[in-house]
């Protein structure tokens, strides 16, 4: 199995003159988030002095608020606050047009539910197997609580 992650380490001095971008990118600073966290969007385009129409409500492909951001460089963060509301997950949209294209851009910004998150153990009663093999997995669930120990599932 393999993979790979994206990552941005910047500053308030970043200058993203040095760098290449898509047409349009939006890049979240974490996974997920909790309320009265602020979630870092970091937002690129190809073309410096470009005008976005950015959104942070989005429902079913309609913008039920925007704005209009510019961005002097090629880059921009830009904060949303998280509201309990927000939660199971939000979307936000950008959009920008360069070289007489529009290009849009969305991204889902995940805030679990706490009281619906589970955490799930999967064991096997060996590490590797033979193809054909048959294989015993554990499988437990705990539902998340307030303390930090989890209790059974009832």
């Amino acid at each position: 199995m393999e993979g790979y992650a994206l990552v941005w380490v910047c500053g308030k001095d970043f200058d993203g003159q040095k760098f290449r971008f898509n047409e349009l990118e939006i890049i979240t600073d974490k996974r997920t988030y909790q309320p009265g966290e602020t979630a870092h969007l970091l937002i690129n385009t190809k073309r410096a002095n470009s005008y976005i129409l950015f959104s942070d409500e989005v429902d079913n492909n309609h913008l039920l608020s925007w704005r209009l951001i510019h961005a002097p460089q090629n880059h921009i963060i830009v904060d949303i606050p998280i509201k309990e509301t927000h939660r199971p997950n939000f979307f936000v949209e950008a959009t920008v047009i360069s070289d007489a294209l529009v290009c849009q851009q969305a991204a889902g910004i995940c805030v679990p539910p706490e009281q619906s998150v589970l955490d799930v153990l999967v064991k096997s009663d060996k590490e590797e197997y033979l193809p054909g093999e048959k294989a015993t997995i554990y499988v437990s669930a705990k539902r998340r609580t307030a303390s930090p120990r989890a209790r059974n599932l009832p």
